[in-house]
């Protein structure tokens, strides 16, 4: 098989893939290092994608400055995988320098991008910045006024949340109990209570079995 994707890298996706799945991280590599030419980019994006599912955060931010140095070709779903590694190791600087790719490759409104610059920029504590990120994305979805709102009540600010909240054009049940528990875990058990009460049911929430 090895021999055979070098032979026709096309077919490779779908073994590294697979690979993933079942933890082979040495033999991904092997597939891949003799395959890896920038013009690949799904390629590089398997490898990424594949390091992310397995935890391997820091191999993820290796993987992204290798493509940057071999000049691939990045797209919509390079980043959001670079992204999230640079959340889990709390890496703002890496981060800061995938933010930057975002907006000279005209990523910098794209939902999912825009959505984990937010978690990344509010989970280093720099929620200006991530409201920066929110209000420059054209689409916005509930995931990211969620992840907005959560922005704001991690680094301790209730009232720029409910304010958000407020504002926001569609709400699930994940956007509400996170105002719920956030009034609740600050101790105004009142508003929390206040908040419930004006919860809509689940039917009307899309949530119902």
């Amino acid at each position: 098989m090895l021999v055979d994707c070098q032979k026709s890298p096309h077919k490779a996706p779908n073994f590294l893939s697979k690979c993933s799945e079942l933890k082979q991280i040495k033999l991904r590599r092997q597939v891949f290092d003799p395959i890896a030419r920038p013009k690949y980019t799904s390629l590089w994006n398997v490898m990424s994608k594949g390091y992310l599912q397995n935890d391997l955060y820091a191999e993820v931010v290796l993987l992204f400055s290798d493509m940057m140095r071999e000049n691939v070709k990045t797209n919509c779903y390079t980043l959001p995988v670079v992204l999230k590694s640079c959340c889990k190791l709390l890496a703002l600087r890496e981060g800061e320098e995938v933010h930057c790719v975002a907006v000279k490759n005209g990523f910098k409104s794209n939902t999912y991008v825009g959505t984990n610059l937010i978690e990344l920029y509010s989970g280093g504590g720099r929620v200006g910045c991530a409201y920066g990120v929110f209000k420059e994305m054209v689409l916005r979805n509930v995931v990211s006024w969620t992840a907005m709102i959560n922005g704001y009540v991690a680094n301790g600010d209730l009232v720029s949340a409910r304010r958000l909240f407020d504002l926001a054009p569609e709400r699930d049940i994940v956007l509400w109990n996170r105002m719920v528990t956030a009034y609740t875990e600050s101790g105004d058990m009142a508003e929390a209570r206040r908040l419930f009460e004006m919860m809509p049911d689940l039917t009307e929430l899309g949530q119902e079995n």
